[in-house]
């Protein structure tokens, strides 16, 4: 499997030596560990590179050996950073004159915290250098080149013939010169089979020979080496390993001189490996070749003169190949019956060469098997094959990043919000990887790389296309993985007597009635714990003293007592709580030094504790939008994210002026009465304007409220609300009669509000946003305008969401109005609609460019016959669409509809709607108060429940 990144003990020396000023002999020792270490991984991740089912067991046994101790190792390192960062602070707290007493206490500590950590590095080293098995993967790299099956392959003869020519073309002057070919292509399209062939069929030509083959984790340095030992006829392979780079390549091109030679470069990754091997590899005018295999042709171009591509086999070729490897021969088809389920093998293999070879070895023995059997088969095997062949080298923690999603249930919608998170708490995703992008940004991509080999699934989408919830293809595939490498240990319900190992990495808790008896002993060093539905069991935290992240926002049966120990969690990054039983967070989570993510929106928590403000480290703060916040606030002067902060009172927003790091911010006006909102609406707007202004830092602003917006349409400069580092903008459940002055001056690219009534002349307005690409609008009443009634309006927009109750016809855009849109989502309440719009049409079939619509029907007092009219309307409009885009209709609230398939009578459902346009939010609130007790605690409980209530209908009016 995919290694975490690897430890490094460069920065921890350089970080030691600043605290603890290190002996030689210490740093020595780092040095040693920091090269065995490199050593193991390299080893480790040859053997990743072999499919499971061709290593045996002894090999796999000592792998895991070795994996176990690699974690244990990287683990170590981790808790020593953390413990020298933690002594730095408290250093740095020490300063000035104050505390002579706490100074001396401190200098004893600091001795022994020195020789701690220098006996944990010469345990490091003891434990490495022990571990003599640590090189059992360098059998595996023959110097001939790996085994390959070469038999039968379709179409290998035309490939080798050209490149066979184009290698040893020789005895002309022209051709003497050194020649150089790539064999692209992206996946296992079989590049180093025909490599293989290729290098055994002119071998016998060339004086000097050499296959080198590049990891991930393959450094320059032992490629170097590895070459110049193929290649030397003399006896001083010892030598080499005292070589640096440069004395290698000197060493390679003197050899090379006067010898024609033969070099196989396989798997190249970037283009720092082609630039030190083009200083080593002479043109010495001997008709000298060099073979490679790339997957992207970018990282080679430069320095190859020929270039090969290879292409994925046809459904026919491929099918060839298949049937000719199982049956004898290419004519022979299995029966219709078992035909079906063979094409799913061969689907799977996405045309790549040597995968269908391997599945034809896979598949050899089970040629007897019945159609069910073979089923079986393939739901437990497929994709564990094509796991290892289709995860690539360009994002270094693919597979451990998918790994880490057998950590939910089955069917589990995954916030990606939170996974990305947790990912960056387990180090798999590092800032120094992301080239000019936010950690968040690069956690992002590895998202779109998941998606875009078919190993993940979208389940909601936003406005802006960002992909709210994921789910796994194949949860089994991912547990069965996960379980082989010992990467999540799952405790469920519905999986009893599964054997617990001796070394529990990450723990999952599915469920209630969970086996957890085996477990003692076994949790030192967990460092993820994730729980999930009404479980009776969770480990106490005082053991999990390793822990990086706790996620219990998926269950709601947890209690205050469950986290009492949440302080001792020294390790802890991301903490996730939900339930609604958990209504505190205890004070010592202030001793959370390096907790950095902070997440209590599905909680209870009523009021957030003083000393939550001690944790410097801290970047993201999410709160439920009713959890009352203390002063203080302005101390996280680390926080780039912050929401849903409830503002109580104007000057609230001052205090956050001191988070120059923000870059997200949500904010909730839920509680302000009318004259409240009334007296202080200049202050709010003041100081809400200023802080998106001055800062020029917030790229996300989001203001969820149901008190009267009307105080964001007070006249100010354009300037004040259109500052260029606002991207997003969104107002939620407060709607505006008209849109504010202020609007057409955003830079935003991403818009959502809400509006009483959409008009012609709101849609022409937001149409004129120069850089707007997503855009989200709910109309409470009928809208009346339409989208594209103006080439010039959305110009960039990709997405656009719309919501209203009433859905009419929404587009008749002109031949050159809105190009870029490729994404809608609409959201409709059928019977409504049904009254407006009889023919359900919204004129989709003219939204030429359109790749994807998601239609949300809410089906609330419809009849079945009304909804399958809007379904069948829906789908006929995409039939008729040039593009044919993806379609995906979901009913909402179906068990709402009306048993008769008649629809209600207008004159019934006339009173209700002209109750709902009449209601407004001011009338609940003056309901609210002539019925308010006079006792004071039974009047706030009523102010809540009155509040709530208003929300609830503010929510089904705009549904």
């Amino acid at each position: 499997m995919e290694l975490a990144v690897q430890p490094e003990l460069s920065s921890l020396l350089s970080e030691a030596d600043g605290v603890y000023k290190l002996r030689s002999r210490v740093r020595s020792d780092i040095r040693i560990v920091q090269k065995d270490l490199g050593s193991l991984q390299v080893d480790l991740s040859k053997i990743a590179e072999v499919p499971a089912y061709e290593l045996d067991e002894q090999t796999k046994a000592r792998a895991a050996d070795l994996r176990n101790l690699y974690f244990q190792i990287q683990h170590d390192v981790d808790n020593l950073r953390d413990r020298i960062r933690a002594h730095r602070s408290r250093m740095a707290d020490l300063q000035g004159l104050k505390g002579f007493a706490a100074k001396i206490s401190f200098k004893i500590a600091s001795i022994w915290a020195s020789r701690e950590f220098a006996t944990s590095i010469r345990e490091m080293k003891r434990r490495l250098q022990d571990s003599t098995d640590r090189h059992v993967s360098n059998a595996m790299s023959e110097v001939k080149g790996p085994h390959l099956d070469t038999e039968d392959l379709v179409g290998i003869d035309c490939h080798r013939e050209r490149l066979v020519n184009i290698l040893t073309e020789y005895g002309a002057t022209s051709s003497q010169q050194l020649k150089v070919v790539a064999i692209v292509g992206d996946g296992p399209l079989g590049k180093t089979t025909l490599a293989k062939v290729v290098y055994d069929n002119i071998a016998p030509q060339f004086d000097l020979k050499a296959w080198v083959t590049v990891s991930s984790r393959s450094d320059i340095i032992n490629i170097l080496r590895s070459m110049l030992q193929q290649i030397t006829q003399d006896d001083q392979h010892g030598d080499f390993e005292e070589m640096d780079p440069k004395q290698l390549i000197d060493k390679i091109r003197k050899t090379l001189k006067v010898k024609r030679y033969l070099i196989v470069v396989d798997n190249i990754l970037d283009e720092p490996e082609c630039e030190l091997l083009k200083c080593a590899l002479i043109d010495n005018n001997y008709g000298s070749a060099v073979l490679m295999t790339s997957r992207k042709r970018g990282h080679i171009a430069y320095f190859v003169g020929s270039v090969h591509e290879l292409q994925p086999l046809s459904d026919v070729d491929s099918r060839k190949l298949l049937y000719k490897r199982l049956f004898g021969s290419e004519d022979k088809w299995p029966s219709s019956e078992l035909g079906e389920i063979y094409e799913k093998f061969l689907e799977r293999c996405g045309g790549m060469p040597s995968t269908i070879i391997t599945m034809s070895r896979l598949l050899a023995d089970k040629r007897s098997m019945t159609r069910d059997e073979l089923y079986a088969f393939y739901a437990s095997i497929y994709s564990g094959l094509l796991f290892d062949q289709t995860i690539g080298h360009d994002l270094p923690h693919l597979k451990t990043c998918l790994l880490y999603l057998s950590l939910f249930p089955k069917g589990c919608e995954v916030n990606g919000e939170h996974l990305i998170w947790k990912w960056l708490a387990e180090g798999f995703i590092h800032e120094k990887e992301s080239e000019g992008r936010t950690s968040q940004e690069l956690g992002g991509l590895y998202l779109k790389e998941l998606l875009k080999r078919d190993l993940i699934q979208p389940v909601d989408v936003d406005a802006d296309g960002r992909v709210l919830y994921w789910t796994v293809k194949d949860h089994e595939l991912m547990i069965a993985m996960s379980t082989q490498d010992n990467f999540v240990t799952v405790l469920s319900s519905h999986v009893q007597g599964r054997a617990i190992s001796s070394m529990v990495k990450r723990l999952s808790i599915q469920g209630s009635n969970v086996e957890h008896q085996q477990l003692e002993g076994h949790l030192s060093q967990v460092k993820s714990l994730v729980v999930s539905g009404d479980t009776n069991w969770i480990p106490s935290l005082s053991v999990l003293q390793d822990l990086r992240v706790l996620d219990l926002g998926g269950s709601q049966s947890l209690q205050n007592d469950d986290i009492k120990d949440i302080g001792s969690l020294f390790h802890l990054k991301c903490l996730i709580i939900g339930g609604k039983y958990i209504t505190h967070i205890p004070e010592k989570v202030g001793d959370l030094l390096f907790l950095e993510t902070l997440d209590l929106r599905e909680s209870g928590v009523i009021e957030l504790p003083e000393r939550i403000f001690q944790i410097k480290q801290l970047k993201r703060l999410y709160v439920n939008s009713s959890t009352n916040i203390p002063q203080g606030i302005g101390k996280l002067e680390a926080l780039l994210e912050l929401g849903d902060i409830k503002i109580s009172e104007p000057n609230f927003l001052k205090e956050l002026h001191n988070l120059t790091k923000l870059r997200i911010l949500r904010i909730a006006i839920w509680s302000w009465e009318d004259e409240k909102l009334h007296t202080y609406h200049q202050q709010l707007l003041e100081n809400l304007r200023s802080l998106v202004q001055v800062r020029q830092n917030i790229q996300s602003l989001s203001i969820l409220t149901c008190c009267s917006i009307d105080f964001m349409d007070t006249p100010v400069p354009d300037s004040q609300w259109a500052p260029p580092s606002l991207k997003k903008l969104e107002i939620r459940h407060g709607a505006f009669d008209k849109l504010p002055k202020w609007i057409d001056s955003l830079h935003v690219s991403s818009l959502s509000i809400e509006v009483n009534e959409l008009s012609q002349d709101m849609i022409n307005v937001l149409g004129k946003l120069d850089n707007l690409c997503f855009l989200s609008l709910t109309s409470k009443h009928h809208p009346k305008g339409k989208f594209g009634m103006d080439t010039d309006g959305f110009k960039k927009l990709e997405g656009l969401q719309l919501v209203s109750n009433v859905m009419a016809k929404m587009f008749e855009p002109l031949p050159d109005a809105m190009q870029k849109l490729k994404r809608l989502k609409l959201r409709f309440q059928a019977s409504l609609t049904k009254d407006v719009n009889h023919g359900f049409s919204f004129g989709l079939e003219d939204l030429s460019t359109l790749d994807h619509l998601h239609v949300e029907i809410i089906c609330f007092n419809a009849s079945h016959r009304v909804v399958g009219e809007a379904e069948a309307a829906i789908q006929g409009a995409i039939s008729c669409h040039s593009g044919r885009p993806n379609l995906e209709i979901k009913r909402v609230r179906q068990e709402n509809m009306t048993n008769s398939d008649e629809v209600l009578d207008n004159a019934q459902q006339k009173p209700e709607k002209e109750m709902n346009n009449k209601r407004s939010s001011r009338k609940v609130r003056v309901t609210a108060k002539k019925f308010r007790p006079k006792k004071k605690g039974v009047a706030r409980k009523y102010k809540i429940v009155s509040l709530q209530l208003e929300s609830h209908i503010l929510t089904l009016r705009a549904l």
